[in-house]
Formats: structure tokens, sequence, C-alpha cells
């Protein structure tokens, strides 16, 4: 169960006075196949979760928790499975190669070269236009590389 924020008024609307504005609600998660996101009246006592009754945001239906197979839920071992299966796509592994599900050791540092460099900002349409008065060195902006990635220069 996960504790949400009711901050819009999509969420309060499905709760139809079993919430307030700005209250809490509570979210079991539910498997991807499923097509679930399912909310249930916040409650601290633990004992009552399993047998609460949750809508389901998308078709309004009303599902008891206790109904669903249990392989359904996302429990809290799903979620930390997830973490120490998630490879680490920013390092290299010991063996010089991206990380895998897997992989264990010593990381590395991924060496990444930038490509062809492109001025970008509010700014750059002036620039265009030959008003570069204001832009005394062309390194003092933005640079915009190859494949979407972005650095700002400190200046």
């Amino acid at each position: 169960m996960m504790k949400m924020r009711i901050s819009t008024p999509h969420y309060l609307e499905q709760m139809k006075g079993k919430a307030t504005p700005f209250g809490f609600v509570l979210h079991p998660r539910t498997r991807d196949k499923l097509k679930l996101t399912l909310l249930t009246p916040f409650s601290k006592n633990r004992w009552t979760w399993a047998h609460s009754v949750c809508i389901n945001t998308h078709d309004r239906k009303t599902y008891r928790l206790d109904e669903l197979s249990p392989a359904d839920i996302v429990t809290l071992g799903d979620i930390l499975c997830g973490y120490v299966q998630h490879p680490e796509i920013k390092s290299l592994g010991p063996d010089g190669e991206k990380c895998k599900a897997h992989t264990r050791g010593l990381l590395r540092r991924m060496v990444i070269n930038g490509g062809l460099q492109h001025c970008i900002g509010k700014e750059v349409s002036r620039f265009e236009q030959g008003k570069d008065d204001f832009i005394e060195n062309i390194d003092d902006v933005c640079i915009h590389y190859d494949g979407g990635r972005v650095a700002a220069n400190e200046a």
C-alpha cells in the first residue's frame, strides 16, 4: 500500500465523499497486466487493508483486495527485488561492458563523447538575426549535443 495525497479533482471525484481535498488515500499497486489504478480511503489500521474496497480510477468499478490473486498485488519484496536486479546503465562493469542485471564487482566510469554542438536558448533567435552584441563569447551559452544531451557552460 502506498499513501497518496489527493491533489487533483480527478482523484477526489473518484472517491465520492470518502476523502477530502488534499487528504490522503491508499493506493495498492497491482501488476501492469491488470491495468488497474486502485484507490481506497486512508486507514492507519493495517489489518483492514486486505479487506478494503478499492475503486479503479479508469472505470469506477470496485474491487476488494482479498478477492484479487496475491500474485497480482505488488509487494515490498517485489519492489526490493526490482532494485537488486536493475542494471546500472550509467556505468560499466568490471569487464568493461555495459552493466546487466547480474553484473557484480567494482563498476567503472563510462566514457561519453559529445557529437556536434549547436547553440540553444532564448538568445539564439536574436543571435541568428545578427544582433550579437549581447553575446561576448559564443562559449558562454548552452551547448546542445547530438542525442538530445544538453550542457551549460559555467560562466
